[in-house]
């Protein structure tokens, strides 16, 4: 607990007294799912500051835990991959602000890569393009839980283009039923936000700095959606 609160201090005295020393900033929507599986959304920042490589992460709210913090480091490695630099000679902070007591697991890895690549590269990210997904250290996006109810909370706070790990394109859902939908064409129809379906962080790449209004969408799906059988009684 000591350390923690070491860590604390000494990221808010960077914070406070280094604003003139931060290289670059940028920041994201990253999505969750609470308990009642309702979506939320959360704001990732991200920092870096002259250093040595290291990955940090500060939340005003919330613990972070260890598979958030080990998704850092993959998503440092994978992004100096992807953008031809070397970040080692900074720091790299993580400030997580959202609504929840603690923040764990690896959904966001996607994001966290995506948003380390355009420090790195010094291509802002688009307000309006999110994903979810995790990452792995081939590159690969991985699947995750909660994909509609995240897809809704990006609908809901004006995402234009919501990337989605490939093959979670069929999702099943309860609206007076249950019914299994195409998210890829549910998200134009529903909620005019383009879903696709990302296999790799060149794929994410490559849709976050495209126009989307250009972007065509394939929605031939990779998976099959399983409805259970309604019960008698």
């Amino acid at each position: 607990m000591r350390f923690k609160l070491l860590l604390v201090f000494v990221i808010l005295v960077i914070l406070s007294t280094s604003t003139l020393a931060i290289s670059a900033n940028g920041d994201t929507k990253i999505f969750a799912v609470t308990e009642d599986e309702k979506g939320m959304a959360a704001d990732l920042f991200l920092y870096s500051i002259p250093g040595s490589g290291e990955i940090a992460f500060f939340t005003s709210n919330s613990l972070v835990g260890k598979d958030t913090q080990s998704t850092g480091n993959i998503a440092l490695q994978i992004a100096q991959t992807k953008s031809g630099i070397n970040g080692d000679s900074y720091n790299y902070i993580f400030d997580i602000k959202a609504n929840a007591s603690e923040v764990d697991g690896p959904s966001a890895g996607a994001a966290m890569t995506l948003l380390m690549y355009s420090i790195l590269s010094e291509r802002t990210l688009p307000k309006d393009v999110a994903i979810t997904g995790t990452i792995n250290s081939d590159s690969s996006v991985g699947m995750v839980g909660g994909v509609y109810p995240k897809a809704k909370a990006a609908s809901d706070i004006g995402i234009k283009l919501f990337m989605i790990p490939r093959g979670e394109a069929n999702q099943v859902i309860r609206d007076g039923g249950v019914r299994s939908v195409n998210l890829l064409e549910y998200g134009p129809e529903k909620w005019g936000m383009k879903i696709v379906e990302v296999t790799t962080i060149d794929d994410v790449i490559n849709y976050a700095y495209s126009d989307i209004e250009e972007i065509v969408v394939d929605t031939t799906t990779t998976s099959i959606g399983f409805i259970p059988p309604a019960i008698k009684y």
